[in-house]
């Protein structure tokens, strides 16, 4: 994951950073949205920045989020913190690794071209992340996650909370 993001910080190297303790929150989206929100909040714009100040801006924040999201204070490959985090296998955590290379850049999903959209206005790289993230939290978006895991644990229950689950949700179809 690392060796991507280097490659998309064009080439920088990424160095690990130690990134901040993580915010309290009850959900690692609500955490995130602290990190961003405070990092955006002093975030200087992208439009003079050399290279190399970018990577150390970006490698900061993916520590800062990685922290934040897991509710841990560590450093390190981000793949080896969700194990120390979760207490994966060996096998398990390289699974995560590459799901988390392939996620590394989605195109054209509606939080990339949020957090595209809003770098390309020369703001802040924390200010683009963080549009992203809030995007992420549509229920159309990242939010349908939730939403799946209710249905399945629904469906698992039953007919009747099913049935909840179908009136609760019907008016997001």
């Amino acid at each position: 994951l690392e060796d991507v993001a280097s490659h998309h910080l064009r080439g920088s190297v990424y160095t690990d950073q130690p990134g901040t303790e993580p915010p309290t929150g009850d959900t690692a989206i609500a955490r995130a949205l602290t990190v961003l929100g405070a990092a955006a909040a002093t975030a200087p714009p992208m439009q003079g920045q050399t290279p190399q100040d970018l990577a150390q801006i970006g490698t900061t924040l993916m520590s800062t989020l990685a922290n934040a999201l897991l509710r841990e204070h560590q450093s390190g490959p981000i793949h080896t913190r969700i194990r120390a985090a979760w207490g994966l296998s060996d096998a398990a955590t390289n699974q995560i690794r590459r799901a988390l290379v392939l996620l590394s850049d989605h195109e054209l999903n509606p939080s990339t071209f949020a957090v595209r959209v809003c770098a390309s206005t020369g703001g802040g790289l924390a200010t683009a992340l963080l549009a992203g993230f809030c995007t992420l939290t549509g229920p159309r978006h990242g939010g349908v996650a939730a939403t799946s895991l209710d249905a399945l644990n629904a469906g698992i229950a039953g007919a009747e909370p099913m049935a909840r689950f179908q009136a609760r949700n019907a008016s997001h179809a």
